[in-house]
């Protein structure tokens, strides 16, 4: 294409954008937060801070498999089927960030991989459900002011529980007998907190956002779920900080 082509190209753009009505720009503007969760993030440089311990979760058949317990290591015992298995775990090691390491953002990027088994053992058919949910639990003094609340008007009591991610496998899926399913998932997920997170989706007040930056935080990660029809399945995952 011809150096004048170009021109003429970039020429009709910068027109173009002169004649966009206020409207739609707002709605490029609504699109960007959509898009980057806090636009004032954007392009911003970002400061790697720490890796949490994370959670290894196993089930076995029985408790008598289980291993002597290890920090950020579970081992929970399946009930027997199709009765189901409930569990919801925090990790017993927190990691604590500085006061004044971040200005205006947290950014968290979680990892997990699950492995989903489910066996039908019983002779009659059932459903085989494999559901898991990973969060992680922030909290600082800031939050214990009763002016601290979340978007419907809740106190925070000194802690938010921002969910990360859901993976599921064989949900209202039928086992017929001696059915198998196996299946391993790997993925990442990230949460943006910054100053324009709290404005738009907490009732948290200026000076509590700035205290909340000025003072130590603490973070866990957290896992719960369900498993029926379970045969050995697995769960891990961590969390990296990084932050503005």
């Amino acid at each position: 294409m011809s150096h004048r082509v170009v021109s003429l190209f970039m020429f009709f753009l910068f027109l173009t954008a002169l004649a966009m009505p206020a409207s739609a720009q707002r709605g490029k503007v609504h699109d960007l937060e959509i898009e980057v969760s806090d636009p004032a993030l954007f392009l911003q440089p970002l400061k790697m801070v720490g890796r949490s311990f994370g959670l290894q979760l196993y089930f076995v058949n029985d408790a008598a498999e289980c291993d002597p317990p290890e920090p950020h290591y579970a081992c929970l015992p399946l009930n027997p089927p199709p009765a189901a298995t409930n569990f919801n775990l925090t990790d017993s090691e927190k990691l604590v960030v500085p006061g004044k390491t971040f200005r205006d953002a947290l950014v968290f990027v979680l990892n997990q991989r699950a492995i989903a088994v489910l066996r039908n053992s019983t002779g009659t058919d059932h459903t085989g459900i494999f559901s898991l949910r990973n969060s992680i639990v922030v909290e600082s003094s800031a939050f214990l002011d009763p002016r601290a609340r979340d978007y419907y008007g809740n106190p925070l009591n000194g802690r938010i529980v921002l969910p990360l991610s859901s993976a599921g496998r064989g949900l209202g899926h039928t086992l017929h007998p001696n059915d198998y399913l196996a299946d391993r998932i790997d993925f990442s997920r990230m949460y943006v907190v910054s100053r324009g997170i709290f404005t738009a989706n907490f009732q948290i007040p200026d000076d509590l956002i700035d205290r909340f930056f000025d003072q130590d935080i603490t973070l866990s990660l957290s896992m719960s779920g369900s498993v029926t029809m379970g045969d050995y399945p697995s769960a891990s995952a961590y969390f990296i900080v990084l932050g503005h």
